[in-house]
């Protein structure tokens, strides 16, 4: 019998969880799946999707999104619904019950720092957030989680009881292919083999701690003048951030692109890859630098990094808010010789064609 699976989200807009889905989508009509995505809000990712799969979304319209969710599990037409991105997962749990469909929930949690859902909220607030959490993660036939770390913070936050749903640890599916396909597209930044480049892809928020960087960056501009830092992403810190490379005189060797539709040529290019966040669910992206032979640099965080890089093994773990070992790091890095083949076969490892025969057996608990 032919699988059915209905996928809801709040946004689909490009970041790490809408790649995710949208590998694992692709991959499964191809393996003759029914796929069904609605999203609220309209976003870049629809056009990476398969033709084959019915896509849609309602322009913000979240009575309307949630009036045709709830018909639709009504319905009992699917095997098992998926979603991920926490507020959406607690809406998509109260619909759910409240349509006593047979359908499946499954939800799919992507970070270690679920107290930041709540922890600034107001004493009843929180206490009405972390137990709209509990109970939809706990009553969930089963989860997926990118990481040990992230399934380690659902329990010791009280969230989920281990012993009594489901916990899938599934790494994050990449399309290889794709990735080596566009890195040789034409690159909207120029770069040069006379000037070393060091390339971060981030959201401009706090955690992804892009300060540090740029503060480490300015003595490495101190001993290597010509190096240029190229910072791929948008968000709320680039204001503070531009400023602070103008502060530190290093205005000229620090790029912002804003957000990219295709940064891998700019990644393919680079001598250097940088992630410095506090902390990550996964970090898609160093599997995606790892993918096109390029060094990383990752902060020694629980999560995907420490996992992704094997403890030290394919890449180079450093203090996560240490400034003065990331630009010993980068600096130490820059002058070496990398065995860049080594890199591509570990994150040949993480391609989604392996991935999504875990998510098979996760979600559908047999072969499609």
């Amino acid at each position: 019998m032919k699988q059915k699976l209905l996928v809801f989200l709040n946004d689909f807009n490009r970041g790490g969880a809408e790649w995710v889905i949208t590998n694992l989508c692709n991959e499964l009509v191809k393996k003759n799946c029914s796929v069904r995505l609605i999203s609220v809000k309209n976003g870049e990712m629809f056009e990476e999707l398969n033709p084959r799969l019915i896509a849609g979304h309602y322009n913000g319209n979240l009575i309307h999104a949630y009036l045709i969710l709830y018909k639709l599990l009504c319905r009992n037409k699917y095997n098992i619904l998926l979603t991920t991105q926490r507020p959406t997962s607690i809406i998509t749990y109260i619909l759910h019950k409240l349509s006593f469909s047979r359908t499946k929930l499954v939800i799919r949690e992507a970070a270690s720092n679920f107290k930041s859902s709540y922890d600034d909220k107001g004493r009843i607030k929180k206490f009405f957030l972390k137990t709209l959490y509990k109970l939809s993660y706990g009553n969930a036939y089963s989860i997926i989680v990118n990481s040990e770390a992230t399934k380690n913070d659902l329990v010791n936050e009280g969230i989920i009881k281990s012993s009594k749903v489901n916990v899938f640890h599934i790494d994050n599916p990449v399309d290889i292919d794709l990735i080596r396909q566009r890195s040789i597209e034409v690159s909207p930044i120029p770069t040069s083999h006379s000037i070393k480049t060091v390339v971060t892809i981030a959201r401009l928020v706090k955690h992804k701690n892009i300060e540090n960087l740029i503060q480490a960056f300015e003595k490495v501009v101190y001993f290597k003048p010509t190096t240029q830092l190229i910072i791929i992403g948008d968000g709320p810190e680039r204001q503070k951030l531009s400023e602070l490379a103008e502060d530190l005189n290093i205005q000229n060797n620090v790029h912002f692109t804003g957000r990219l539709s295709n940064p891998y040529p700019v990644l393919h290019n680079s001598d250097l890859f940088v992630l410095p966040s506090k902390w990550e669910g996964f970090g898609m992206v160093v599997v995606e630098a790892l993918t096109l032979g390029v060094p990383v640099i990752a902060s020694n965080i629980d999560g995907g990094p420490r996992h992704i890089l094997e403890n030290g093994e394919y890449g180079i773990l450093v203090k996560p808010d240490s400034v003065a070992d990331l630009a010993e790091s980068i600096i130490l890095n820059l002058g070496k010789d990398h065995d860049k083949e080594k890199f591509k076969r570990r994150a040949g490892e993480f391609n989604k064609s392996v991935i999504v025969e875990k998510y098979i057996t996760a979600i559908f608990g047999d072969r499609l």
